[in-house]
């Protein structure tokens, strides 16, 4: 359990662990949190799996189940320095994303993730998935908290996440390290003439194409 020293917890929530929390556990608690961390360390779909939390409209807060073409979704973004998803809406996207952000920050110490969306509500939104899914996270297994406020969280390892709206100077001023994009389609300083590189993941051949045209591409390959 926490051990209630001074100034322990940001705020005073106890979700919310500072670099002055300790942990009181036994040779065994130490030994299985220990496995437990490298193991989330280790594999996404595991930390995702075990101990991400979302908000079922039906069930409430749960612990989300992965199908298989999320599975695919997190390794993809994983294994890959750029990645585009044309998708369908309500996929739970936007969810994926969140859950490669918070296990990002936990594992990768001096890191900054910015994860734009179109509108400062939709930013603020998903943003809210992310803390309330850090909450949820036995305290063992979370850095702790220096700065939490609605578009910023800062932690002890000294990664953080930021959220905003999708415009030319968004990321001005920062170092990024991952950089996520939801809704990139209405993006208003892109249009269907922008040129982006490609690389095709068999060949490993890569090419400039105008986003319009890869949009058709992949209607076509659909």
């Amino acid at each position: 359990m926490a051990i209630n020293s001074k100034n322990a917890f940001y705020l005073g929530d106890e979700s919310l662990p500072t670099k002055n929390m300790q942990i009181e556990a036994s040779p065994e608690q130490v030994k299985q949190y220990a496995h437990e961390m490298k193991r989330c360390q280790n594999n996404l779909l595991y930390f995702a799996e075990n101990y991400f939390y979302i908000i079922n409209p039906d069930e409430g807060r749960i612990k989300i189940k992965l199908h298989k073409y999320q599975k695919r979704f997190l390794k993809t973004i994983k294994n890959n320095r750029f990645v585009i998803f044309n998708t369908s809406r309500q996929v739970g996207k936007s969810t994926l994303l969140t859950i490669y952000a918070l296990w990002y920050v936990l594992n990768n110490p001096d890191k900054t993730v910015l994860l734009l969306a179109n509108k400062q509500d939709t930013a603020i939104e998903i943003f809210g998935r992310i803390k309330m899914a850090y909450k949820e996270l036995p305290n063992w297994l979370k850095p702790g908290v220096e700065k939490w406020d609605q578009t910023k969280m800062i932690l002890t390892n000294g990664s953080k996440i930021i959220v905003s709206t999708t415009t030319e100077s968004a990321a001005r001023g920062f170092t990024i390290n991952l950089l996520l994009l939801d809704e990139f389609a209405f993006v208003e300083c892109l249009d269907f003439d922008t040129k982006i590189k490609i690389r095709n993941k068999t060949t490993k051949i890569e090419e400039e194409i105008s986003i319009g045209d890869l949009y058709l591409r992949l209607l076509k390959n659909s």
